[in-house]
């Protein structure tokens, strides 16, 4: 439970934080299913192809993998072109509707908010229309964009200066101890830690612990 006379603002993270980065993932291998239809590849096959290999392996060589394993099939998209379809689709992604009720809330208590990302820009940015997140949060910032991808602070000082609020009268919600929790601490900001997505079993880096553990985002405003 947040102290709601104490705490001004409330800085986000994006992903495996307003919902799980998963779903992102898998929006992104049907767009490229859809697209190797065209090759005569079933898409159903090629998309359980890449789920498979996401679940047992993590994302990390899925798409060569996939290359590999239909060579046979003449004129393929190289793995640059998939990654740009993976990278500019339009996601078919949403909002729980616990997520929409808390950021309500949050909007309903005069509390301002932010969202600090990393990633490509036009990909988060792309992610951000399709939660329809300008209806519930003031601010976006995109690391990427700012040359200053986390853990650097500059994404941060950023949302504190569109958010003009002091450090100590903010919050953070994030799920990575790296790249969320530990600019966090250095800047003086209150953390609170999502045990939520790929991050969620990584201890805390106890050198920039968290404030404070959460499992979701919706039980931070539960009364």
């Amino acid at each position: 439970m947040l102290n709601h006379n104490q705490f001004k603002a409330i800085i986000f993270d994006l992903d495996d934080t307003l919902y799980l980065e998963k779903d992102y993932v898998l929006s992104g291998f049907n767009a490229i299913a859809e697209e190797l239809a065209n090759y005569g590849i079933s898409k159903d096959e090629s998309y359980q192809y890449l789920y498979d290999y996401f679940d047992t392996k993590g994302r990390a060589g899925c798409l060569d993998s996939l290359l590999d394993t239909f060579k046979h099939i003449e004129a393929m998209p190289t793995i640059e072109e998939l990654l740009l379809l993976y990278r500019s689709h339009q996601p078919t992604i949403r909002l729980s509707e616990l997520v929409k009720t808390t950021l309500t809330k949050i909007q309903n208590q005069g509390i301002k908010t932010a969202i600090v990302t990393d990633g490509l820009g036009q990909m988060q940015k792309n992610k951000v229309a399709a939660l329809e997140l300008e209806k519930y949060v003031d601010h976006f910032i995109y690391c990427w964009d700012l040359g200053a991808p986390k853990p650097a602070i500059e994404g941060f000082k950023l949302a504190l200066s569109k958010l003009q609020c002091p450090a100590e009268n903010c919050i953070l919600v994030g799920d990575n101890p790296e790249h969320d929790i530990k600019p966090a601490y250095q800047l003086g900001i209150y953390s609170i830690r999502l045990l939520q997505g790929r991050f969620k079993n990584i201890p805390d880096n106890q050198n920039y612990p968290a404030n404070q553990h959460c499992l979701s985002v919706h039980t931070l405003f539960e009364t």
